[in-house]
């Protein structure tokens, strides 16, 4: 038996023995029968009542249990709604109080997640008020009473970062440009001048709205400070460099020019007119030693002019440098050429310093060639011709090397600079090749030239007989046996003249000259010998004739006899 079973048994035995004892309570006292079934049916509707309260009672509470589960429900859907949570059923086999429990439960949790989303919500709300007010931008996040989804919060937070981002990255903008302003200020000796630029220079980054417009202004005001020291730095720039000129042309003392540039440092407004003053006492000085420093800034651009390769044509179109006239005007513009000049070498000084080093490669190209003729090399001793050949072999791979290399840079700078660099007026491949030329054009002249020496010499040789050469004796001879030395003077060879080259017009002359029959009546000669040749050679016109037709007819002959 469960124990409901055995309390209704216990509450039937109870009312059982309360009857029992009621009925002979009432039999002593002598109620009769009639009384007695009046006070039963008294107890009877007694216990009646106190069940019927007591059904009624529990009966409301079953109603309020079922309207608590019912607005328990609701609020749980509504909770799900405003959490944007899926509303689940809760079991079917629970008790109405199981069922209570469990939903006041969950109502409770999702309450409480509630309250922290819109604490959330309040709290980034609030957080980006404040970093909205310094950077003046509106605000994104709205509380109007709704609960913010998950996915919102997050979105809300990345917003609230980007903000602390953006105004932590203003502020180091700012505290950087506001010190770069307070520099630029210190070196040009300037103070604020507009309400804004006192607000930068005298206001911390928090007191300072770091709004879009204000970060623009802020910009400008450092560029416009920026502008303004640079065009500071370049007139004390040009003032020293022009300064530092008249220096060097005037020899001032190396103290006065460092204790002056020690005192005078700086782009302020005082070194600007301090530099302005020295510049007007060093033209001063100049003026009184005009004729002078007129003659040193030639000299100075007459050094730039080879420096740079300036052309011949490009020298005489400058006049003031050929202008006898010594004024400060003309000063003035050989002083500006240098400068232009100077500037152009020190810029381009790899070029130039290829081009020089070229150059003493070909001089000492063309030396090594001109000594590889001289008559004279065969007397040097000590391995000097084989030094020599190997250096100008070593020069010859070395050229064009070099050559290419200078090619390809002044192409680069002409492309750069879009204008053409000119030597003598040619372009560097075209001079280039005008040296090569000109060096093949020499050495075959030179050939001819020695050609033509062979013709005459062995022209020489027809007419008058080769030149005697004494072999060295290796013992001396005595005065006796040299005088009864006797040489037998040649004898002209008669017939044609081969022919082993051209001559110049130039050689012509030279042979018709050294070609005139000697008058010298004192040369020992064979009579009989003489006369035939004289009789086969005929007149020096003839000869002379014969030369120029044998240069336009290889085919003729010099002689020609009878």
């Amino acid at each position: 038996m469960d124990a409901a079973a055995e309390i209704e048994v216990k509450i039937q035995n109870t009312v059982r023995t309360t009857l029992q004892c009621l009925d002979d309570i009432w039999l002593k006292i002598g109620i009769g029968t009639d009384s007695r079934i009046d006070r039963l049916t008294a107890v009877d509707q007694h216990v009646s009542v106190l069940l019927d309260n007591m059904l009624i009672e529990e009966k409301a509470n079953l109603a309020r249990l079922q309207d608590t589960i019912k607005e328990l429900r609701m609020e749980l859907k509504k909770l799900c709604v405003d959490l944007d949570r899926q509303f689940s059923q809760p079991e079917s086999d629970l008790s109405l109080l199981q069922l209570k429990e469990v939903l006041s439960k969950r109502v409770t949790e999702l309450s409480v997640e509630k309250k922290d989303r819109m604490g959330k919500l309040q709290e980034l709300h609030d957080d980006e008020l404040v970093l909205c007010k310094k950077l003046k931008v509106p605000a994104k996040i709205v509380v109007i009473g709704s609960v913010p989804t998950l996915k919102q919060l997050e979105d809300f937070q990345q917003q609230v970062r980007n903000l602390e981002s953006e105004l932590s990255s203003r502020v180091k903008i700012f505290e950087k440009i506001k010190h770069d302003c307070l520099k630029l200020l210190k070196e040009l000796d300037l103070e604020p001048e507009s309400e804004f630029e006192r607000d930068v220079i005298c206001n911390e980054a928090d007191a300072f709205v770091l709004s879009d417009v204000h970060m623009k202004d802020l910009k400008k005001y450092y560029d416009k400070l920026s502008m303004l020291k640079l065009q500071a730095k370049q007139t004390t720039d040009s003032l020293r460099e022009e300064i530092s000129t008249l220096w060097d042309q005037l020899c001032i003392a190396e103290m006065h020019r460092e204790e002056f540039l020690r005192t005078n440092s700086g782009c302020n407004p005082q070194t600007c007119n301090a530099l302005k003053d020295e510049l007007r006492r060093c033209r001063q000085l100049r003026m009184e030693s005009l004729s002078r420093l007129t003659e040193e800034a030639k000299e100075e651009l007459k050094k730039f002019w080879e420096l740079c390769y300036i052309s011949r044509d490009q020298m005489e179109a400058f006049r003031p440098y050929y202008d006898d006239d010594v004024s400060e005007e003309n000063l003035h513009l050989i002083d500006i050429e240098v400068c232009r000049l100077r500037g152009l070498y020190e810029r381009k000084k790899n070029m130039f310093d290829k081009l020089k080093h070229r150059q003493q490669l070909w001089l000492r190209f063309l030396e090594l060639e001109q000594s590889s003729v001289d008559p004279n090399r065969f007397n040097n001793r000590g391995g000097q011709l084989l030094k020599e050949a190997n250096e100008r072999s070593k020069l010859k791979k070395e050229l064009p090397k070099v050559e290419k290399e200078i090619t390809e840079e002044i192409k680069e700078w002409e492309l750069a600079t879009g204008s053409s660099f000119l030597i003598e007026n040619m372009c560097i491949e075209d001079y280039i090749k005008k040296q090569w030329k000109d060096y093949k054009s020499d050495k075959e002249n030179e050939k001819m030239i020695r050609q033509a020496q062979k013709v005459r010499q062995t022209e020489k040789e027809t007419l008058y007989g080769s030149k005697n050469t004494v072999t060295p004796l290796k013992r001396k001879l005595n005065p006796s046996a040299a005088n009864n030395i006797s040489v037998a003077p040649p004898k002209l060879r008669r017939g044609i003249m081969p022919v082993t080259g051209v001559l110049l017009e130039n050689d012509l002359k030279a042979i018709s000259e050294e070609y005139r029959l000697p008058t010298n009546e004192n040369i020992p000669v064979d009579t009989n010998v003489v006369d035939m040749s004289l009789a086969s050679v005929g007149l020096y016109q003839d000869f002379a004739a014969a030369l120029t037709e044998r240069n336009t007819n290889p085919s003729s002959t010099i002689l020609k006899t009878d």
